[in-house]
C-alpha cells in the first residue's frame, strides 16, 4: 500500500488540474470495477456490483496549490495567489512544482526587519524559479503544487497531498477487497475541485443520486 500512497501523493494535481492523478487512478482500478466513466467536470466514477442500495463513496483527487499571477520586473520573482485555502505560516522555504517539472522555492519579504511580528498575507511572498542560466522559467497564469518526496519514517508516512490522496488510496483498496463482488451498487467517485468549493462532489452526487453517501477525507490529529 505504501507504494500506491507514494505514487499518488507525489503526482501533480492542484484543484482544476487533476488529470494526472486521474490517469494514475484509472491504471489502478481498470480491472477492479464493472464500469468506469469520467463525467463532464472530470470526476472519475467507478461502479462495482448491482442491486440493493446505491452507495456512493467519494474521495477528492485535487490538492491545494498556487498560481503565478505577476512577475516582478527587477527580480523576476513570481507573485502568486492561492488555489484553495493556504496557511501562510507554512509557506516560507517550501518548494513548489509546476506542471512541466520546474521547481521553485517560496521566499518572503523581510517582515522582521520592517518591525512586523506577524506572518504576511500572500502578497508578502514570492516564488523563485531561477535556473542555472539565471532565467526564470515560469510565466503568469501557471499553477503549481507544493513539492516534497514522500518518505516513510517508522509507522508514519510524510509527504504532500495526503489530503486527500489517502482517501483515494482507501477507496482503491476497498475496491480491491470487493473483488468486483458486492451485494449493493457501490459507486466509488474520485472527485475534482474539492479544495475550491466541493464542486466535483456536488456534481457527482447529483448524477449518481445515491441512497447513501460516504465521504473519504482526512482530518487534523
Amino acid at each position: 500500500m505504501y507504494d500506491l500512497i507514494k505514487t499518488l501523493t507525489e503526482t501533480w494535481g492542484p484543484s482544476g488540474y487533476e488529470h494526472h492523478v486521474r490517469e494514475r487512478i484509472m491504471e489502478e482500478v481498470a480491472d477492479l470495477c464493472d464500469e468506469m466513466t469520467v463525467d463532464g467536470l472530470g470526476n472519475l466514477i467507478c461502479k462495482v456490483g448491482s442491486g440493493g442500495k446505491r452507495i456512493m463513496m467519494a474521495a477528492h483527487m485535487d490538492e491545494i496549490g498556487l498560481m503565478a499571477n505577476y512577475t516582478e520586473p527587477k527580480t523576476g520573482y513570481l507573485r502568486f495567489t492561492g488555489i484553495g485555502g493556504i496557511y501562510q505560516n507554512s509557506l516560507f522555504g517550501n518548494r513548489v512544482m509546476f506542471e512541466d517539472g520546474t521547481i521553485g522555492v517560496i521566499g518572503g519579504e523581510d517582515v522582521i526587519g520592517k518591525g512586523r511580528t506577524s506572518i504576511p498575507g500572500l502578497d508578502g511572498f514570492f516564488i523563485d524559479t531561477e535556473d542555472e542560466t539565471g532565467q526564470q522559467r515560469v510565466s503568469e497564469g501557471q499553477p503549481c503544487s507544493m513539492w516534497r518526496e514522500t518518505t516513510r519514517r517508522g509507522g508514519r508516512v510524510i509527504g504532500k497531498a495526503m489530503d486527500d490522496r489517502i482517501g483515494c488510496v482507501v477507496a482503491i483498496e476497498a475496491m480491491r477487497k470487493l473483488n468486483r463482488q458486492a451485494p449493493n451498487e457501490c459507486v466509488f467517485v474520485f472527485t475534482v475541485q474539492e479544495e475550491v468549493g466541493v464542486r466535483g462532489a456536488r456534481a457527482a452526487a447529483y448524477g449518481v443520486d445515491p441512497d447513501i453517501g460516504i465521504a473519504l477525507d482526512v482530518t487534523a490529529t
